[in-house]
């Protein structure tokens, strides 16, 4: 098993695979394996209709429950077999590496009683983007990866029209998310059962892994039921299910 970050850091462009699945769809981020004896980097993330996620790291589930038409509550749950997640000192190193220690929280106004307050983060002051830390290398100014989402999210703003986006292939989980949730809507307004109401969902994990050049990914999660998929690049149209 390959660190989570150990492909991703230098390779910022992977290939994009998506397929429907019983309880909603799974998307795959393939780097490498260009070519015969070349191992293909995989990262599999399982998304649960309506909100959850399971990351492709393997120990984090996500889930963004709407309150109202603006405003959503962002849940992270880690789990590992055999790692003790709520234990320190992991718990309090993974809740920073990721921003979510305490410290974080409030600088970002990302707490309960920091909420309302008139300078947290928003277009005006450029989500607190450190303009100064990109000079010297950062990635993206921003203190750790829930400030990064933070702003991305937000900056569609408070309803974002669809109508205006230009979306591009690396968006083809984006796609897939809002037919998801128009088919569920869909379902349930026609008496139907949503996506994912009979799914187990014991069997559904994120993955991380490599796999050979000519091996499929889904190998890597066998008890994910899928429905219908895409075709990858390198497979021809009669190979499809």
């Amino acid at each position: 098993m390959l660190p989570a970050s150990s492909k991703t850091s230098f390779d910022a462009g992977p290939r994009i695979e998506v397929d429907d699945t019983d309880f909603g769809f799974q998307y795959a981020a393939l780097r490498g394996g260009d070519k015969p004896g070349e191992e293909t980097h995989v990262r599999v993330t399982a998304v649960l209709a309506p909100f959850a996620v399971a990351n492709p790291n393997e120990d984090l589930w996500m889930c963004i429950v709407p309150i109202n038409d603006y405003q959503c509550i962002h849940f992270h749950v880690w789990w590992h077999p055999e790692r003790k997640m709520g234990e320190d000192p992991l718990r309090s190193n993974m809740l920073k590496h990721v921003g979510l220690d305490d410290e974080a929280l409030r600088k970002f106004n990302m707490t309960y009683d920091s909420l309302a307050d008139p300078e947290q983060p928003n277009r005006r002051n450029h989500y607190r983007q450190n303009r100064s830390s990109l000079k010297q290398g950062k990635f993206s100014g921003f203190h750790s990866f829930t400030q990064e989402d933070a702003a991305v999210v937000m900056s569609a703003g408070l309803i974002k029209d669809r109508t205006k986006e230009m979306l591009a292939p690396a968006d083809a989980a984006v796609m897939r998310y809002y037919r998801m949730l128009i088919q569920v809507a869909q379902t349930v307004a026609s008496g139907g059962k949503p996506i994912g109401v009979d799914s187990d969902p014991m069997g559904i994990t994120g993955r991380n892994a490599s796999v050979s050049y000519d091996a499929d990914w889904r190998t890597l999660v066998p008890r994910h039921k899928v429905t219908s998929r895409w075709r990858s690049a390198r497979e021809p149209a009669a190979q499809l299910q």
